[in-house]
């Protein structure tokens, strides 16, 4: 039994269930084992062994019954059946030693319903009890519960709290840990709350197994932008290394590689960006969709969003492949029925429309998003939102929102970009002749300055000069970031691979 306690407080959570349940029946007390079985299993959500557990639970007398029933009723509250899950935990609520799990599964079932004052009243009734593990299981459901009503300040200080609380409480349970900071560090990524980072840096775990897996790497990768929009850039790329190292499956691997991607495209070095969103690709190829759970199949809309700045074409399959993908597999606490996803895909389509030179669709579906960031408070993606529209229709109006926004991450990458665009709003396409309009457009069909010439009947040395006049005004250093330059601001089609 200790071995199992040990590998389920290590995040091992089907190894604890198999262990569990293949000795349980050999053990002196075997309630203990069955319990720990069911518990692992409801963390995986694996709701369809829970049955066979309850069964074997209750054949050990009144003890094996109540776990039974407190087993069933989890199970329903997670597979979306609220009532029938308050009506098998409510009894066992009733006594005053209950099982405070009871609690928190209670608590769920209604938060999982949308029933959010409920959730909340029942965690009020057994807070008074709530210690150790159980007082940080209670923070991080408040801290849900507060996500669900769209308060992310006041779900950032219930998951700080739930931290602090694992901090304090000298027990192991790194599958708890590692999901409180995967939902703070996304909230505090999304709407720019640096201050959190000391705190979730050095709560990170430098490793994991089992299934502690992936909540660390999402934890670990929102680090590493938090790290970047401080102005640490060299930290957030030894981060967004170390989330390579703790990928789980080939979904996460291609995110992976899209941070590094991303980071070198921010970086101006676009061929190590080119490498990475090339491996990216690869990665995907090698995910099962049909069994995607929701961050899982959020990674198409992130590849295509970074490959519109790279490779426009792939960027647009693979949206098409997104929305071809009707079914939406959830796990417990995630964020697949909050507006975040509907922003995500409204960018997403946007950028479609984008690559398929149909503007004013792609605005609308980019302004559409910004609403819904800007409501959210959800400041980052509202900022990243704008600098999209900025980059298809040229409006400087996207560059002042998109100041406003960060304005609360002055040492960012953000305003770097930002200053970028108002930089080549002054100086860019209104700022060229006709003649250098003429040269920029030929040089997007693929034409090399001599041809340019002799079609314009133009010295060498003269459209020479016109092409660096070009690079200047796009804010752009070869050829081929002009050729993306003006395909992302629909000047040309983009190019076809």
């Amino acid at each position: 039994m200790r071995v199992v306690s040990e590998r389920y407080a290590a995040g091992e959570l089907a190894l604890a269930e198999r262990l569990a349940a293949a000795f349980a029946d050999d053990l002196r007390e075997p309630v203990p084992a069955l319990w720990l079985a069911g518990r692992a299993a409801l963390r995986r959500s694996a709701l369809g062994v829970i049955e066979a557990l309850a069964q074997r639970l209750a054949r050990y007398g009144p003890g094996g019954a109540m776990r039974a029933a407190a087993l069933r009723g989890a199970a329903a509250g997670r597979a979306g059946d609220c009532e029938g899950a308050r009506a098998v935990l409510e009894p066992l609520l009733r006594d005053e030693t209950a099982d405070l799990a009871s609690a928190y599964d209670l608590a769920l079932a209604f938060w999982n319903a949308r029933r959010l004052d409920e959730a909340e009243g029942v965690l009020e009734r057994f807070a008074a009890r709530a210690s150790g593990l159980d007082h940080v299981c209670f923070a991080q459901l408040r801290g849900w519960i507060e996500v669900g009503r769209e308060r992310y300040s006041a779900a950032i200080r219930h998951f700080d709290e739930a931290l602090r609380a694992y901090a304090a409480c000298g027990e192991r349970d790194e599958w708890l840990r590692a999901r409180i900071l995967q939902a703070v560090s996304a909230l505090s990524m999304e709407t720019l709350d640096l201050p959190m980072l000391p705190q979730l840096e050095k709560q990170l775990p430098r490793d994991a197994v089992g299934e502690a897996r992936e909540p660390v790497f999402h934890a670990t990768q929102n680090i590493g932008w938090l790290v970047m929009l401080s102005g640490r850039p060299l930290d957030a790329l030894a981060y967004f290394e170390q989330a390579r190292s703790v990928a789980a499956t080939p979904a996460l691997r291609s995110v992976a590689s899209l941070n590094v991607a991303t980071y070198h495209r921010l970086r101006n070095n676009t061929s190590a960006a080119a490498e990475y969103l090339a491996l990216a690709r690869t990665e995907l190829a090698g995910q099962n969709w049909l069994e995607a759970n929701v961050d899982e199949r959020m990674t198409l809309l992130e590849y295509a969003l970074e490959a519109y700045h790279l490779d426009p074409h792939t960027a647009a399959a693979t949206l098409t492949r997104y929305l071809s993908h009707t079914k939406k597999l959830q796990g417990n606490l995630s964020f697949e029925d909050d507006a975040r996803v509907e922003a995500i895909e409204l960018m997403a389509r946007g950028v479609l429309e984008a690559i398929h030179r149909r503007r004013s669709s792609a605005v609308a579906a980019l302004r559409d998003a910004g609403a819904i960031w800007a409501r959210l408070g959800y400041r980052y993606r509202e900022v990243l939102t704008d600098l999209l529209a900025n980059d298809i229709d040229g409006d400087e109006t996207w560059l002042r929102r998109a100041g406003r926004a960060a304005a609360s991450a002055p040492k960012s990458w953000l305003r770097r970009e930002i200053e970028r665009r108002e930089t080549r709003a002054r100086t860019g396409v209104a700022s060229l002749t006709p003649a250098e309009r003429r040269v920029m457009l030929a040089i997007c069909e693929g034409k090399s300055s001599k041809q340019i010439a002799a079609e314009f009947g133009r010295s060498f040395h003269t459209i020479r000069n016109q092409t660096l006049k070009v690079y200047h005004a796009m804010g752009v250093r070869s050829r081929g970031e002009l050729i993306v330059e003006c395909s992302r601001l629909g000047i040309v089609a983009p190019p076809q691979t």
